[in-house]
């Protein structure tokens, strides 16, 4: 699913050549006119000059939405569409970044149990893309964790373990049922004080659909797009070989990758884990910054990462948080029926399990880790 599309960059180039000379200019003799031609040849050796070839790949990568972006173009573009495709993430983060003073989000969680607020229809169709995440999951995913992700603020750099009591209170705060719509206006209205959106789950794979959009807009034909982690490839590899992605080893997400992906085309692939963002307690406890929304908690069920492939950038970000939250069972049934979604789980035994075109398309590289089941 993708938001609306960004506004095309219209550009027009103009130029004109043709050398006028006048009846006086003629008469000035052949120095005047031979002068003139080598001013003109001279002139259009160093445009010719300035005008050199793109070579590829031509990449930029640039700190926003909270990690570090890459673009890479492969085939088609330049600099100016690597430009447009950084300030379309950076017009997305002043929109929902639940942190950016002056953000459209943040005013909308400023005016909780007030008033609705009109918002661009951009953020009001992540928002509502989210809430539908969060009915299909009986509320594993929901948007209005904020709230529960402050109190822990394991992405904010004061992290703790809150007390019983405190989770409790923020845990009245979480029901994305209390959020209300109003698709004539694009306005959002938190019905309860205190209530407020955090859209980290699910921006990203919206930001990243939209420089794709972007791209191809420009005239790309090939790219590899990396927000922190969602990846986007674009078109196909000069030799016609597939896309090889590598799945992190949630044991040790520096090291090498524990299998690949390969991928025929466009397509996006998107990692939640414990790994990303965490801290260890005084308990000596592992605290990650995926919660359960039944007891405000992170999530214990013995899984460590879980890997969504889909054509939706927005899809796979959603999911990835989605399918975890609801551990193996029930997350591995839900990706299985959906259309054009494929999934790979990762538990604390080193055991993998997929859905079933995952299964066709990932290799383990890596001999610690093995199938829950044969194939």
């Amino acid at each position: 699913m993708a938001g609306k599309p960004p506004s095309e960059r219209n550009a027009a180039i103009t130029s004109d050549s043709s050398l006028r000379w006048s009846t006086k200019r003629r008469q000035a003799g052949s120095r005047g006119t031979v002068a003139s031609l080598i001013a003109a040849t001279l002139s259009l050796t160093l445009l010719a000059a300035c005008a050199k070839p793109t070579t590829y790949p031509l990449k930029r990568s640039d700190f926003a939405l909270n990690t570090v972006c890459s673009i890479t173009l492969l085939a088609g573009g330049d600099n100016d569409s690597l430009r447009s495709a950084f300030e379309r993430i950076q017009a997305i983060e002043t929109m929902m970044s639940a942190r950016q003073d002056g953000s459209s989000l943040m005013a909308v969680n400023r005016a909780a149990g007030r008033e609705a607020v009109e918002v661009d229809p951009e953020l009001y169709f992540v928002v509502e893309q989210a809430l539908r995440y969060a009915t299909l999951t009986g509320g594993r995913f929901d948007p209005t964790i904020d709230p529960l992700a402050r109190l822990w603020d394991i992405q904010g750099g004061t992290e703790r373990i809150p007390a019983p009591d405190e989770i409790a209170a923020a845990l009245d705060l979480v029901d994305s049922t209390a959020v209300t719509l109003n698709p004539v206006n694009h306005s959002i209205f938190l019905t309860r004080g205190g209530m407020s959106l955090d859209l980290g789950a699910i921006a990203k794979g919206y930001a990243a659909d939209a420089v794709a959009t972007v791209l191809k807009a420009e005239g790309v034909e090939a790219a590899i797009i990396d927000l922190g982690g969602n990846i986007v490839v674009l078109g196909n590899k000069a030799d016609g070989s597939p896309w090889r992605v590598g799945v992190k080893n949630p044991f040790n997400p520096g090291s090498a990758y524990l299998g690949i992906l390969s991928l025929e085309g466009s397509g996006t692939m998107v990692t939640s884990g414990i790994y990303e963002r965490f801290f260890i307690g005084p308990d000596g406890q592992h605290y990650h910054h995926i919660f359960n929304t039944a007891d405000g908690y992170p999530v214990q069920n013995g899984l460590l990462s879980v890997t969504v492939l889909s054509q939706s950038s927005l899809d796979a970000d959603a999911l990835s948080t989605s399918l975890f939250a609801l551990g193996l069972e029930a997350g591995l049934a839900l990706a299985e029926e959906l259309d054009e979604v494929e999934a790979l789980f990762v538990d604390a035994n080193h055991r993998l399990s997929a859905t079933t075109g995952m299964r066709r398309l990932f290799t383990i590289s890596d001999t610690a880790f093995s199938w829950a089941d044969a194939p």
